[in-house]
């Protein structure tokens, strides 16, 4: 590129488009068979999602899944304080969308160390299955997360929310 002669700056004569799709971060490719599965894979001594869960603020985390429950990528779609954590439902389907995933979990963390989800989450986590469910799409459950591998929640195994899902029947297991 050179500039011209009376100008300032340079001139752009060419441009590359680059897409990206969710972030992939060397997940492990096994099934995912129940919450106890996608708590082991997030707590694994070299998950990159576990520095996410550790941390002392909220984060949100699509986990795309392909047809065998395997994980295919993820996607950070809210990031909050200590207590709280704003996320747009369209976003977490719209990586779902161009992640070409079949199903996807989500998680979060509660840096309080209570798992227990609040009315919001729970609201939340509705309006998702919803909508994922008009595109044909499925949420195979929601998991609150703390920094102790043995304290979770699970939406589905509390059978909150999934249990009203049109469709929403998977090959997840309940519980350990």
């Amino acid at each position: 590129m050179s500039a011209p002669k009376n100008r300032v700056g340079w001139a752009l004569r060419e441009a590359r488009v680059v897409y990206e799709r969710a972030e992939r971060h060397d997940l492990p490719r096994r099934e995912i068979d129940s919450s106890a599965d996608l708590v082991d894979l997030v707590h694994a001594k070299n998950s990159p999602l576990r520095r996410l869960v550790d941390s002392p603020e909220e984060h949100f985390i699509v986990l795309c899944l392909n047809t065998r429950n395997e994980p295919t990528g993820w996607y950070l779609a809210g990031k909050g304080g200590g207590a709280t954590v704003a996320v747009d439902p369209a976003s977490v389907l719209r990586a779902m969308l161009l992640q070409l995933a079949d199903s996807a979990i989500l998680l979060h963390n509660h840096p309080s160390a209570n798992p227990t989800p609040s009315s919001d989450d729970i609201a939340l986590t509705q309006r998702i299955v919803d909508g994922a469910d008009l595109l044909g799409m499925r949420i195979l459950d929601h998991v609150i997360l703390t920094e102790d591998p043995l304290r979770w929640y699970s939406f589905r195994d509390a059978g909150v929310v999934f249990a009203m899902a049109p469709g929403s029947v998977v090959r997840l297991k309940h519980g350990r």
